[in-house]
């Protein structure tokens, strides 16, 4: 299980120094969420991974020195930029953009590399001519939008799925579920804590997000 950042700031300086003790592997933010500054600052462990985003793609020209900037942020305080995503299909410009992305990935700068928001249609595209396949794709999955098709695409092509908005935003249709809640109660756990368990027998990776200290061990 991920630790999503968005859109928090300052809020995370009493989340992220506890996420790696209550079991969280790694923590995802992105150059556009604007909180890289604060990742970096509150994250001294690195074995507490840190995944990030290229998202300002009219810096495509200055992408090596954008990524540069990034990285110096997220690892200010001893923490470790373990994997760089590409954070839309941009449109006529995606195979580019991950050219470029192999290169770090390639010269050493960063220990992988994937996407977020990818169908299967462009990663199919993407894997013609790719020299690195992409190591993650980062899509929003939950019980109320499976995505079955790109999961399967990308389980079948040894492409990890990292879910982001696991809990639907907080969707009343899945926190006042009476199914949810009966197993639940049976399970002596929360509702959130199933749907978490459920993403993980679909073989994705959760990435629930908070700002709260008391909700992490909640989500564990």
């Amino acid at each position: 299980v991920g630790l999503g950042t968005f859109p928090y700031k300052q809020e995370l300086e009493n989340v992220l120094p506890k996420a790696l003790g209550l079991g969280y592997s790694f923590v995802d933010t992105s150059d556009d969420y604007e909180n890289e500054e604060f990742v970096g600052k509150y994250i001294n462990n690195k074995q507490l991974k840190i995944f990030s985003k290229f998202s300002y793609v009219h810096l495509i020209n200055n992408f090596e020195n954008h990524f540069n900037a990034s990285k110096k942020k997220l690892e200010a305080n001893g923490g470790h930029l373990s994997c760089y995503l590409m954070h839309w299909p941009y449109p006529f410009l995606y195979k580019k953009i991950w050219s470029k992305m192999e290169e770090l990935y390639l010269s050493g700068k960063v220990d992988e590399i994937g996407v977020c928001n990818f169908t299967c249609k462009h990663l199919m595209k993407l894997m013609k001519s790719c020299r690195v396949k992409p190591m993650y794709n980062e899509i929003e999955v939950h019980p109320l939008f499976q995505q079955r098709d790109t999961v399967e695409f990308c389980q079948n092509n040894g492409i990890k799925v990292i879910s982001y908005s696991p809990f639907a935003r907080i969707d009343k249709r899945l926190f006042e579920n009476e199914v949810l809640k009966e197993i639940a109660k049976r399970e002596e756990t929360s509702i959130a804590n199933i749907i978490l368990k459920w993403n993980i027998e679909k073989k994705c990776i959760p990435i629930p997000s908070t700002s709260k200290e008391k909700h992490l061990s909640l989500m564990m």
